[in-house]
Parts: C-alpha cells; structure tokens; sequence
C-alpha cells in the first residue's frame, strides 16, 4: 500500500545547489528542509530590486521581468503609514513571486528600542504533502534597506 509522505517538491533551482541535505529524495523535501528553501526564496526575493515605480508595482499586475521589491528607501520606516506601506508591498512579491504560500500575512513594526530599525513579520500556509502548515519569517530592516530573513525551525501543522 503507499505510503503518504510529508514532503513538498523542490523547486527547480532548489536541486542545483550543492546543500541537499534536506531533500528526502533529490526531488522532495521534508519539514526543516521545506522551511529552508522558502527562506532563501524570500532572501531572494526580498534582496532584489525591481525598476518600476512603488506607485506602478502596487498598481499595475506583475510580471516576471517585475520580480523583487521596488525601490523602497522613498518610504520612512519611522512613519506608520510608510510601514503598512512597505507591508503591502511585501504581501504583493510574495503572492506574485512565491507561489507554494497563501494566505499570506506581512506585517511590519518599528524595532522595540530601534529607531531607523523596523521587524518585518510574514506568516502564511504552505502544503507539506497532503496537509497545509503554518509558516512564520520574521526579517529585520534597517534604513540600509538590507532585509535579513529567519524563521521558526519547521512549518506548523495548520
């Protein structure tokens, strides 16, 4: 009889890099090894410009050539509305450019004590074979713009 596995399908370019340790198979990954390969998407993801406007990105829909964020550093990390701003665009490249999450949840906070520091929290569903797990990444930021990404260990059963 088979066996139902927890594991996700790696992606693509997930295969070509020299760490495997977490694929089950070459071809699955587990838990940790699932949790991983999003956090390096959303590094990714999050560390790449795009050159349309804040304005045209959050507007228009995206394409591939729009992959990344838009140039932020016009936004004021001191100003709420700037943050749930820079929130909005977060949630915008992930469902665009990240499609193994839904229901995704960005949400950014001034750093406790920080100033020029915000804490940028994502959290979202993933599939894990037939079930659906939570995920949480939290990112910080500083006015260098470099957002740095991590996270809970493994994706939560939902």
């Amino acid at each position: 009889m088979p066996e139902i596995v927890l594991a996700s399908r790696q992606p693509l370019f997930d295969r070509f890099a020299v760490d495997d340790r977490a694929a089950l198979d070459g071809a699955l990954l587990d838990a940790p090894g699932l949790h991983a390969s999003l956090q390096r998407e959303l590094q990714r993801l999050f560390d790449t410009r795009c050159s349309v406007s804040l304005d045209e990105y959050l507007r228009r829909p995206l394409t591939v050539l729009d992959y990344g964020l838009p140039d932020i550093s016009i936004l004021s990390i001191n100003d709420e509305t700037d943050r749930r701003r820079l929130a909005e665009v977060m949630g915008r490249a992930i469902a665009a450019f990240e499609p193994r999450l839904s229901r995704v949840e960005v949400a950014v906070e001034a750093a406790a004590g920080a100033r020029e520091r915000v804490v940028v929290n994502v959290s979202a569903a993933v599939r894990l074979g037939p079930e659906m797990r939570r995920v949480d990444f939290r990112a910080a930021a500083d006015a260098s713009e470099r957002l740095t990404v991590g996270g809970a260990a493994t994706p939560n059963q939902d």
